[in-house]
């Protein structure tokens, strides 16, 4: 009996029930499996289910699919085997000192994952800056013809695309778990009623903004960790600049040498600022990986 009143009896229930389930895990989950329920659901129920046999339907996919409690398990455990992104290194105790921990980071591959991810934004925030003005822009201005209105489905279509495309890189270099499945919530019929129901989205709203961001922070973390890399590396190949003849610096007509006993210097310098730097890469990837969770996934 109680076993009978506790069944979903509409998808909204079942997907409430699964949404309190997975209370407390982490955003992105909860995305996922929600989505993937009701794909599911709305799948085998049609899209016109008539309402006098819609419960005792939902009873049965209910019992092949899984409760709500089931369900929510199974992705719990699935989650806990898989994981994201670049494994931390393991740190034990003969890494405790700070000095340690401090160096640890040059076998960390999350801190040179996130610098790639860092210099990829460039490449990223161009693409993803230049359609999200393109695409703004021609969606308000053919908002007056009959196109309008497939053009800007297509548009807020592929503004959920990008940002599963972005998810998949913050997951992987950046070890941050993002949504591998759009937001649930299936739209209304027609291409009205689903431009509607993206429009009333506020991730969508926060999709475009992240799009446009991406580009000026393209720009900064790439100058930055390049301008760094490069310092770093220019400093340590001292020796090897000055063996070919090289001057170390150069100020007009004025050449700097580095004596032989002083080259360890420039050598050490070089290495604590790659240290630095990936420290830095690591603390710009954790400050994306946040942004992108705010922004990117349906809380």
């Amino acid at each position: 009996m109680n076993a009978d009143r506790d069944t979903p009896r509409t998808i909204e229930q079942y997907l409430e029930a699964l949404r309190a389930s997975l209370a407390g895990r982490d955003p992105a989950l909860v995305q996922d499996a929600l989505y993937d329920a009701e794909e599911y659901l709305r799948g085998e129920l049609g899209e016109s289910p008539s309402d006098h046999d819609v419960g005792e339907r939902m009873a049965q996919l209910t019992e092949s699919y899984g409760t709500p409690q089931e369900v929510a398990h199974s992705y719990v455990e699935a989650e806990a085997r898989l994981g994201v992104g670049f494994p931390a290194p393991a740190v034990g105790p003969q890494a405790s000192s700070l000095v340690q921990r401090f160096f640890a980071v040059l076998v960390d591959p999350r801190a040179y994952s996130s610098m790639l991810f860092s210099l990829l934004g460039l490449i990223t925030g161009i693409v993803y800056f230049t359609w999200a003005a393109t695409g703004t822009a021609l969606t308000l201005g053919l908002s007056i013809l009959i196109v309008g209105l497939p053009f800007a489905l297509f548009f807020l279509a592929t503004l959920r695309a990008l940002s599963l495309v972005e998810g998949r890189l913050v997951e992987a270099l950046l070890g941050v778990r993002m949504p591998r499945r759009p937001g649930a919530g299936a739209p209304a019929k027609g291409i009205w009623g689903r431009i509607k129901h993206w429009l009333r989205d506020r991730r969508t709203w926060s999709t475009l903004a992240y799009l446009f961001l991406r580009l000026p922070q393209g720009i900064l973390s790439f100058t930055l960790f390049v301008v760094l890399s490069t310092v770093s590396a220019a400093l340590m190949s001292t020796p090897v600049i000055q063996a070919l003849g090289f001057p170390s610096a150069s100020f007009g007509s004025y050449e700097f040498y580095w004596p032989l006993w002083a080259l360890w210097i420039p050598v050490v310098s070089g290495a604590l600022l790659l240290v630095v730097t990936l420290h830095l890469a690591k603390l710009a990837g954790s400050w994306q990986g946040r942004l992108a969770k705010v922004m990117l996934v349906r809380y």
